[in-house]
């Protein structure tokens, strides 16, 4: 039975000179303008759930979706999934609404209402589109765009071993094909490429209701939207199970570009469900100590001894 197990995050891919970082997502977007469809009636296009090719994307939802996520997440689009599930919200789309408060008048209060909703369908037709557009970027760049031969590194190489574990928050195959570990030995919990649609994982953990808004309709569309974002890990966790029951005899750890996001550290309780944290070393390479180092206390706070490694 394996006991050491490897959790690879975004940042096992950009040490190997990736372009998979959310800036380089976002870089995808902006590259693509031409290919996206320019309709003259904008306002009659319907629902976007069906887009099945990067050619019915719409320029002006990818315009959209670029202005949105600039204003709340910053240029470098680093936190891009925590904030669709707040500052999206609090930040960008309450400021397109007309005011929420209510006031004496029941007319203007109904004027503002049947305004908002309009509005707040509006976005949410159009940022549903996102979706779409990550998983033209996993299908294409990452999908056709990696040469795994020539990124190979030994420092790595020496660390990794065929009979251990891995857990695998990004889309990429750079285990099985740079480093010949055995697919059957990882678990890519949040889908790789060459998935289809619905299995690629992707969004927020928050769980909370919108709040800012005094009406229940357009409370009800912003917050439909805000589901469209959350990342389903209860269906990622329950379709990779079996994986996570191989984990029983695990004693040590090694994660490498895991920013450890609050809705990632689903699966660190999912493994502490089966194992003692109190009898594991947790070792953060120098990657994490350079990039997460701010992280070892929520690790810590879960029982895990935790340590500092330089072997890669």
């Amino acid at each position: 039975m394996a006991n050491r197990l490897f959790i690879m995050g975004n940042g096992f891919d950009i040490e190997h000179g990736l372009k998979t970082s959310y800036k380089d997502f976002k870089e995808f977007i902006e590259a693509n303008m031409d290919s996206y469809k320019t309709v003259e009636n904008y306002s009659v296009i319907g629902p976007r759930e069906q887009i099945n090719d990067i050619n019915n994307i719409l320029r002006k939802d990818a315009e959209f979706i670029l202005e949105a996520m600039d204003s709340c997440a910053g240029e470098d689009w680093k936190d891009l999934e925590t904030k669709l599930g707040e500052a999206l919200f609090v930040d960008y789309i309450n400021g397109r609404l007309y005011s929420p408060e209510k006031t004496i008048n029941d007319f203007i209060d109904k004027f503002v209402e049947w305004g908002n909703n309009i509005i707040s369908e509006s976005i949410k037709t159009t940022l549903s589109s996102l979706n779409a557009l990550l998983y033209f970027w996993v299908d294409g760049c990452l999908k056709n765009g990696i040469d795994y031969l020539n990124i190979w590194k030994s420092k790595i190489y020496d660390v990794l071993d065929s009979n251990d574990l891995y857990l695998v928050l990004n889309y990429t195959l750079t285990l099985e094909k740079t480093y010949n570990i055995p697919s059957t030995n990882i678990c890519h919990v949040h889908g790789v490429v060459g998935d289809k649609y619905e299995d690629i994982y992707f969004g927020h953990g928050n769980m909370e209701e919108i709040d800012f808004v005094n009406n229940n309709s357009t409370k009800e569309i912003l917050n439909e939207l805000k589901e469209i974002f959350r990342k389903d890990t209860d269906g990622a966790y329950i379709k990779h199970i079996d994986f996570f029951d191989r984990l029983y005899d695990i004693k040590e750890i090694y994660s490498f570009g895991s920013s450890f996001s609050s809705v990632d550290m689903f699966y660190v309780e999912k493994i502490i469900e089966r194992v003692n944290a109190n009898d594991i070393t947790w070792y953060f390479n120098d990657f994490d100590q350079n990039n997460n180092a701010d992280k070892k206390g929520d690790v810590e706070r879960y029982g895990f001894m935790v340590e500092d490694t330089d072997r890669w």
